[in-house]
């Protein structure tokens, strides 16, 4: 079943995999059988791994859930690991394409923000299927000496910002953003605003926080 964000926020639409629309990109299998196989690993290994989270996620876990053996899964993938970064990729470079696409409708960075914020806001409507930031939620539950993973985690959250600056630059170079503040201050406090929401909904189960998200980034642009 699709579902459409209500008309005045993102126009983005998604599937039963929360978060994005066509979630599932195809991967290299050339000199491989395609038997689907391949398809159904990742659907089970994203369920768990957002769910669950890197270390309570196991490998024999995945393949059961995806009617396999071990065999079968290092016939696609290169492991846990291997799965995780595909995970981490796919989930981060999808959810930034959309909302950056949909970020290029805002009349402004004000509104492109409010827009962000709102369509989480809507998302954590349903708790049962969203369940925070998947990138955060990644890092939050993989312990410091998975240094490997982490320092993958780190480019992911980098990928955020650098993509964030160059909006805001287009924006500004269009006339449409004053320049009394860097770029980068602006990206930051845009993460900080957005993640900080999502972690006190979790917290507190208060939706409201993704409002007061919006004043606070509003506040930041007019000082």
């Amino acid at each position: 079943m699709s579902i459409i964000v209500p008309t005045g926020r993102l126009s983005i639409q998604y599937r039963s995999v929360p978060y994005w629309s066509n979630f599932f990109l195809r991967i290299n299998t050339v000199g491989r059988k395609k038997t689907g196989l391949d398809q159904r690993i990742l659907k089970e290994a994203d369920a768990l791994f957002y769910r669950q989270g890197y270390v309570n996620t196991g490998i024999q876990q995945i393949v059961q859930n995806a009617g396999t053996n071990k065999p079968g899964l290092y016939n696609y993938f290169e492991g846990k690991e291997g799965l995780a970064r595909q995970y981490l990729e796919r989930r981060n470079d999808q959810v930034l394409n959309e909302i950056m696409e949909a970020g290029n409708q805002a009349d402004s960075v004000a509104d492109f923000f409010a827009r962000w914020m709102h369509f989480t806001q809507d998302l954590a409507r349903n708790p049962a299927e969203y369940n925070g930031c998947p990138v955060a939620n990644f890092a939050l539950q993989t312990p410091a000496e998975e240094t490997s993973m982490q320092d993958f985690i780190h480019e992911m959250g980098q990928k955020w910002q650098t993509r964030l600056i160059a909006y805001i630059r287009k924006e500004m170079s269009a006339g449409k953003l004053e320049r009394k503040h860097p770029a980068a201050s602006l990206a930051r406090r845009m993460l900080l605003a957005h993640q900080g929401a999502i972690t006190m909904w979790k917290i507190t189960g208060k939706l409201d926080y993704f409002d007061e998200a919006v004043q606070l980034f509003n506040n930041a642009l007019e000082n």
